[in-house]
């Protein structure tokens, strides 16, 4: 008992001074883990292995309101680097089109799919357009409504 009392103790005085215990760390960096890799989509099972723990271990952090939101915290951040990455690569995706389209040297089949993904994917791109555009004025909006109510 009164060892439990000296750890508690030992980690109070740490916590005062910003310093995490051994232990708290390690946990730290396998939730991180967990974390990370949950937010990229990983299964339980695969979340486990990335951090050196069971399966079992996961599923009870996920029974943590604040850590199943650090995990869609990570997917929202993950979803967003895989947009602007796909976003990056769109250029190239619409020139890999248009040659298509165009080449002599493609059959009338390959040409018809390249069209067709163009056709299919306009107005998506549109709509994202649009609907982004939209956003902003409306965001616009509320800070010119925020700014004169606080005058």
């Amino acid at each position: 008992m009164i060892q439990a009392e000296r750890m508690v103790e030992n980690e109070s005085r740490a916590d005062s001074a910003g310093i995490q215990p051994v232990g708290r760390r390690r946990n730290a960096t396998r939730d991180g883990l967990i974390i990370a890799a949950l937010g990229a989509g990983a299964t339980h099972r695969e979340a486990a292995r990335a951090a050196g723990v069971s399966e079992r271990i996961v599923r009870r952090r996920l029974e943590s309101p604040a850590f199943k939101e650090r995990v869609g915290e990570a997917e929202v951040e993950y979803l967003g680097q895989v947009s602007k990455r796909l976003t990056g690569l769109a250029p190239t995706a619409v020139e890999t089109l248009a040659s298509l389209m165009c080449s002599p040297d493609v059959t009338d089949q390959v040409r018809l799919r390249a069209s067709l993904a163009v056709l299919n994917a306009a107005p998506a791109w549109r709509e994202v357009t649009e609907v982004a555009d939209r956003l902003r004025e409306f965001e616009d909006h509320v800070a010119d409504c925020s700014q004169g109510a606080a005058r």
